[in-house]
């Protein structure tokens, strides 16, 4: 007895530090490939005529967003939030930063992350504040 128990202990050292990690994500998982820097365009389906205009987003590992869009005015904005993965959706939610205090748009979006083609697609709509426009995401892939 006295030397079966040193081996049935190891044994369960062994198997206990071999199980996998299962909050670990996977390679080709869109938690594993998400963070970083990516780049491709957006539209706003209210305002067809405007084409699509370019786009960045940078998701960091703790999970907050940043983005910069290019208005069909012209002008550049940018968004801070939060994202998180449910399934195998992106979901965020971010709010302008450069409008004025009082008039901050807060923003929802749906990403799927593509494996096969290592891209973003999905849509946004407007929140808080916004003009309930909406629109979708073409074409972002990672950069960074």
């Amino acid at each position: 007895m006295k030397k079966i128990l040193p081996v049935i202990l190891i044994c369960c050292l062994f198997l206990a530090f071999s199980k996998k990690d299962e909050n670990k994500p996977s390679p080709g998982s869109a938690a594993y490939s998400l963070p970083g820097l990516w780049m491709g365009t957006y539209n706003v389906d209210q305002v067809p005529d405007q084409g699509a205009l370019p786009y960045t987003m940078i998701f960091k590992p703790d999970g907050t967003l940043l983005a910069e869009g290019k208005g069909g005015d012209g002008g550049t904005y940018y968004t801070a939030g939060n994202w998180v993965i449910v399934g195998d959706s992106v979901k965020s939610t971010f709010t302008s930063i450069n409008y004025p205090a009082d008039y901050q748009v807060t923003q929802l979006s749906s990403l799927y992350f593509n494996n096969a083609t290592g891209e973003l697609t999905g849509s946004w709509k407007d929140g808080d504040h916004g003009s309930n426009y909406s629109g979708k995401y073409q074409n972002l892939t990672k950069v960074n």
